[in-house]
């Protein structure tokens, strides 16, 4: 079973919402509860049922919360470091996937993000950038990329795997492969 870490940043607390999250998500395990600021980590089946998408429309419609929910793999605990908490009241309301979350905050002040570049600095290696940098040349064709570097296109799905798997990020998206970049440029 793989984890999903959970951020959900509210405006202001309800004491419905953690039994509303307990019931709708079984395998639900709390990391940190503050009065505004909720992670928790649930199976990745468990959002089959009620995806969260849908969580966001339920909570807004039936208890009128602003809140701000972000999602990411296991792998990204070791990317997000401290800071990341402190800017999800920076974002708009909504659901966001990881990528879109470092997106939105790039744009708001690529400066929040240095603790993150420092993290990235030591999850990947030369030949991580190597592989990103042709897969980006090539308009993220990974057949093209893998021309390039003269290996297996099997091979370069796995590097592209592997770079997700460690950072959390999915670098086969347009938001993820640009904001890999843009965090080693800062």
């Amino acid at each position: 079973m793989q984890k999903l870490h959970v951020h959900m940043q509210q405006a202001s607390e309800h004491t419905m919402v953690k039994a509303l999250l307990i019931d709708l998500y079984p395998s639900m395990e709390f990391v940190e509860k503050t009065k505004t600021y909720t992670h928790f980590t649930i199976d990745k089946a468990d959002i089959i049922e009620l995806p969260l998408e849908s969580l966001y429309d339920l909570l807004v419609t039936d208890f009128e919360m602003r809140f701000t929910l972000v999602f990411h793999t296991i792998g990204a605990n070791k990317l997000i470091g401290t800071a990341f908490k402190a800017h999800l009241n920076k974002l708009p309301s909504g659901t966001f996937s990881f990528e879109e979350t470092l997106f939105h905050l790039y744009k708001l002040n690529p400066k929040s993000l240095e603790g993150i570049k420092h993290n990235l600095d030591a999850l990947i290696t030369q030949s991580d950038r190597t592989t990103l940098l042709a897969f980006g040349n090539a308009n993220m064709k990974a057949t093209n990329a893998a021309k390039r570097l003269f290996i297996h296109r099997n091979t370069m799905q796995y590097r592209l795997d592997h770079i997700q798997e460690v950072t959390g990020i999915d670098v086969k998206t347009f938001k993820g492969l640009f904001i890999i970049h843009a965090l080693q440029t800062l």
